[in-house]
C-alpha cells in the first residue's frame, strides 16, 4: 500500500478497488472518511417484492409497511450522495423486479457512485441489461439457490426457475457485466454444494457460500429443519461422506466465526441500510429498530441513528452494543448458535 493515502486501504476494501476512481472523488471520499461518522458505504432496498419464496429469507414484506416510491428513492439516492456515500448496493427482495429499476440504477450511477447490484438473477429485462452495460457495476451478486430443478422448488418454490437463472447468469456475463455467485447453504440444498461450485468454476467466477441465515425481519424463525447449527457443522467438517471441497467451506466458514473481535460491520459509522420502506435500519441483525428517512430526510436520521446507538470512544465512534471484547452480543445470539 506505500504511496496510497491514508485510509486507502479502507475504501478500497469497501469499494472493491480505487483505481478507476478519479483523483478528486478518492480525495473527497478520505477526506471525509478522517472526519469521522460518515455514511461512506450504503445498502437501499429497491423493493421487498420477489418472484421467490425461500423459507429462510429475512426481507419478505411486511404488514402494513407502505414502500417507498420511486421518486423517493430518487430523492433518497441524492440525500445519502450528499452526505457523503460513495459506494451503493441495491437490493431486496428482488431489485431487478422493480418496474423502474433501469431509472433508479441509472440515477445512482449518474451520481458517481460506485455500483453494486443484489439479484436472484430470475428476470432481466432488455432496459435492465441496457443501464449494466452504459454504466457498468463494480459486482453483480447474483444467487444461486441449486443446481436442480427439485433444488430450486425446494429452497425458492419454482423448480423451473433453474433454467433462466443460469441463462440470465451467463447473459450478463455475455455482455462483460462483472458477476459474482453466492450460495446460502441450507439443509434444503446442502447435497448440491459440489454441483453449484462446479457450475461457477467452470465460468471462473467467485462463489460465496454462506452457512448463517440471517435472522427474519418479520421475527419468525428460521427452522432447524432449514438451517445448520454450528453444532451440526462442527460434526459435518470432518466427515468422510463429504466431498474435500465442501469439509473445507465448512471449515472456512467456521474459522471465520471464532474470529468475531477482528470483524467491524461499521453500521452507523461508515456503513448505513435504508428498508424498502424508507427506514434507516438501526443495525443489520436488529432490524425493529428503525427511523424514517423521509419525514426527517436522510442527514438527520443519519445524525439520530448515531446518537442512539453509537459511543465515543477516544478517537473512534463504537457501537454501544459492542462488549469490552469487541464483540456484538448479538452476532453471539443470531451466529453462535
Amino acid at each position: 500500500m506505500a504511496g496510497m493515502p491514508p485510509g486507502s486501504f479502507f475504501l478500497q476494501k469497501a469499494v472493491g478497488s480505487t483505481a478507476d476512481m478519479p483523483t478528486e472523488a478518492l480525495e473527497a471520499a478520505l477526506g471525509t472518511l478522517r472526519s469521522g461518522r460518515v455514511p461512506l458505504l450504503g445498502q437501499i432496498e429497491v423493493t421487498r417484492e420477489c418472484s421467490f419464496r425461500c423459507p429462510f429469507c429475512y426481507a419478505r414484506p411486511l404488514a402494513g409497511k407502505r414502500p417507498m416510491t420511486t421518486d423517493r428513492i430518487i430523492d433518497l439516492l441524492g440525500e445519502v450522495v450528499e452526505a457523503g456515500c460513495v459506494s451503493l448496493l441495491l437490493t431486496g427482495g428482488e431489485p431487478l423486479g422493480h418496474p423502474d429499476f433501469a431509472r433508479i440504477y441509472s440515477h445512482a450511477a449518474r451520481l458517481g457512485v460506485v455500483m453494486y447490484v443484489e439479484t436472484n438473477a430470475h428476470s432481466i429485462s432488455d432496459g435492465t441489461l441496457n443501464a449494466l452495460e452504459e454504466f457498468p457495476p463494480a459486482n453483480v451478486a447474483a444467487s444461486l439457490y441449486a443446481a436442480t430443478d427439485a433444488g430450486y422448488k425446494a429452497v425458492t418454490g419454482h423448480g423451473a426457475a433453474r433454467r433462466r437463472v443460469m441463462e440470465n447468469i451467463d447473459r450478463l456475463l455475455s455482455h462483460r457485466i462483472a458477476v459474482s455467485l453466492r450460495t446460502p447453504i441450507c439443509k434444503l440444498n446442502f447435497g448440491e454444494l459440489e454441483a453449484l461450485l462446479a457450475f461457477s468454476a467452470a465460468r471462473g467466477l467467485s462463489h460465496s457460500l454462506n452457512f448463517h441465515l440471517f435472522p427474519r425481519q418479520d421475527g419468525e424463525p428460521v427452522g432447524r429443519d432449514t438451517a445448520f447449527s454450528v453444532q451440526e457443522l462442527l460434526s459435518l467438517q470432518d466427515s468422510a461422506d463429504l466431498a474435500r471441497t465442501t469439509r473445507d467451506r465448512i471449515r472456512r466458514f467456521l474459522g471465520g466465526l471464532s474470529r468475531p473481535a477482528k470483524t467491524f460491520c461499521h453500521d452507523g459509522v461508515n456503513a448505513f441500510y435504508v428498508n424498502a420502506y424508507g427506514e434507516l435500519v438501526f443495525c443489520t441483525r436488529r432490524w425493529e429498530d428503525v427511523t424514517a428517512t423521509e419525514q426527517l430526510g436522510f442527514r438527520a436520521a443519519w445524525e439520530l441513528r448515531g446518537q442512539r446507538g453509537l459511543a465515543r470512544r477516544g478517537e473512534e465512534w463504537v457501537c454501544r452494543q459492542r462488549d469490552e471484547r469487541g464483540i456484538c452480543h448479538y452476532w453471539e445470539e443470531t451466529v453462535t448458535q
